[in-house]
């Protein structure tokens, strides 16, 4: 039986593939330091736009974070990837 790997897990496990601490997730996020650690530990929850904002600051899509679906990349966004290849 496989076991289910939780949110908190997930964040974990991509915030040191990427080499992110904690404090440069706070920081992004607006909140302190202690409360990704409250989120990492499992004591209390982001919000759902706090979700979403973690999920394009470690480059998971949501669906990954919160279900058992294989990781996959958020969709690129074309106006984006249009001027990334004109070099902008």
């Amino acid at each position: 039986m496989k076991t289910k790997i939780m949110w908190h897990d997930k964040i974990r496990q991509r915030m040191k593939e990427r080499h992110v601490a904690n404090k440069t997730l706070a920081t992004h996020l607006g909140v302190l330091d202690s409360t990704i650690s409250h989120w990492l530990n499992g004591r209390n929850e982001p919000s759902y736009a706090a979700l979403v904002t973690i999920a394009e600051f470690l480059d998971v899509s949501l669906d990954w974070l919160l279900m058992d679906v294989p990781m996959m990349r958020p969709a690129v966004n074309v106006d984006d990837a249009i001027l990334e290849a004109q070099g902008f």
